[in-house]
């Protein structure tokens, strides 16, 4: 919510009354239907962003999944084809993965497709407790460029370390791990969903704890449906426009299969309170 970083959205509401700061221009993002298509599109776009501004990028801001948008994950060749034309052209690479961070088969998004030789600068937050920002050896700013306020509370910061400690040495990451299991489990279970309520349900989205799917054709129900889940003792939000989606963010250090087959009985009560 700085001043700076509310320039880099592209929902009008976060900007409402704040003066402009920063020059910002936008990419398009992938799209999984026309992965080629997608891909040679946002970098042409980039690339003129470039040649018409020569010199004036600092850095590009990426989302490797799209938490507000909709749970949306990108693809790696997409990724890798942007941050080659960046690196050739001295633009920083930034991360931001407060979502993604520990919710993914591997701990970090840009290791899950793979592109630690690009990333400069990621931040983290929401699943470790405690906010924090990597810098690799000749981004890391000197002593007094950050304070320590950034860093929360003495309890937060003990906190996310064993949160940490326990997803790294539970067996939670890899192709085998738990987030998959129960990512697998879940995305099951709201599949039948949809063979069952095919005028209701759409999806699922999404990638490790990060769940997703589309009620009532995403129309402004959706919200009066996450409000009823609500209710029914479910917490879930909505994100995304044209259409709508309900996500979940799994708790995975202390999620069971019977936690989800409960919580799915809920979403089908609470579809089925909606008239056809």
């Amino acid at each position: 919510r700085t001043l700076t970083m509310s320039q880099t959205t592209d929902n009008p509401n976060n900007r409402v009354g704040l003066p402009k700061t920063i020059e910002v221009s936008y990419v398009p993002y992938f799209d999984a239907n026309i992965p080629e298509e997608s891909t040679a599109k946002a970098v042409e776009t980039l690339k003129s962003h470039l040649e018409n501004n020569p010199g004036e990028y600092a850095a590009m801001c990426f989302e490797l999944v799209l938490g507000e948008g909709g749970f949306y994950p990108g693809e790696k060749n997409f990724f890798q084809s942007l941050m080659k034309v960046l690196k050739e052209n001295n633009v920083a690479v930034l991360v931001d993965e407060v979502q993604t961070f520990l919710r993914l088969p591997e701990p970090f998004a840009f290791q899950y497709f793979g592109l630690e030789e690009y990333v400069d600068i990621v931040w983290v937050g929401k699943a470790s407790q405690a906010c924090a920002t990597f810098f690799t050896t000749d981004m890391k700013p000197k002593p007094g460029l950050l304070s320590q306020t950034y860093t929360s509370s003495t309890t937060a910061i003990r906190t996310g370390h064993h949160i940490v400690e326990t997803l790294l040495n539970g067996g939670f990451f890899g192709e085998n791990g738990k987030i998959n299991k129960f990512h697998e489990y879940f995305v099951g279970k709201l599949k039948k969903l949809r063979e069952k309520y095919p005028d209701k349900v759409n999806g699922p989205y999404g990638i490790g704890a990060m769940v997703a799917f589309t009620p009532l054709d995403g129309s402004d129900k959706v919200k009066e449906f996450v409000k009823k889940l609500y209710d029914e003792g479910v917490i879930s939000f909505f994100c995304g426009k044209e259409p709508k989606r309900v996500r979940f963010l799994l708790p995975m250090g202390a999620i069971t299969e019977t936690d989800i087959d409960n919580v799915v009985q809920i979403i089908e009560k609470v579809l089925c309170s909606f008239d056809p």
